[in-house]
């Protein structure tokens, strides 16, 4: 697969015979037309097409959905979520920050072996929330340590499937909102998830 350049079609289908009974389906979709959620939907729909069984009729269409998102009034809700929140804050870093962003940076993995993930997992149903919750809190736990201060806003995707119907629909429904996680300055363990999981379910 290569890359989908601006002004070309953003979904590419490409079947390659690698045999006289073998072949390869290369499917190339742009982020910008389908999320993960989409690519399962698409898979679990040519796996049915192509055992010849029929499609469920669909509740609506991408696009009503986003017709639909326009008109909910968000700002209000955000200037309620963010009242008296301090601003940005600053990370020490090990190298001056540019001026202006240039995108350069690294990933770094990180893989959990069976017994953490299963102490997680653990951890979540005895404190009610999932595995998400426990991860940002996590994370603020870290950036809380080296911001040296409690009240932080984090970005977190959200796979925007709340309405009925967008289950079984193709489309990038994904967005990213603000987290507001403030816990009390003697928050316990216990209390600083209950607090995630109010935010993550406001």
């Amino acid at each position: 697969s290569r890359r989908i350049e601006l002004g070309e079609p953003l979904a590419r289908i490409g079947v390659f015979r690698l045999a006289a009974d073998r072949w390869l389906v290369d499917v190339n979709l742009h982020h910008v037309i389908a999320d993960d959620w989409s690519c399962s939907v698409f898979f679990d729909e040519l796996a049915a097409l192509y055992d010849n069984r029929p499609l469920p009729p669909l509740a609506g269409q991408f696009a009503e959905y986003v017709q639909a998102s326009r008109g909910r009034p968000a700002g209000e809700t955000l200037r309620r979520r963010f009242a008296g929140y301090p601003g940005p804050f600053e990370l020490p870093t090990d190298r001056p920050r540019p001026a202006a962003p240039t995108g350069n940076g690294a990933v770094l993995g990180l893989e959990l072996d069976e017994d953490a993930a299963a102490g997680i997992a653990a951890a979540a149903r005895r404190h009610g929330v999932s595995r998400f919750m426990i991860a940002l809190a996590a994370v603020h736990l870290v950036l809380s340590r080296y911001a040296e201060r409690d009240d932080l806003a984090l970005g977190v995707p959200v796979a925007g499937r709340g309405r009925p119907g967008t289950d079984d629909l193709i489309g990038y429904f994904v967005t990213m909102t603000l987290a507001r996680i403030n816990p009390a300055p003697d928050a316990t363990v216990t209390d600083l998830l209950r607090h995630v999981r109010e935010v993550c379910l406001e």
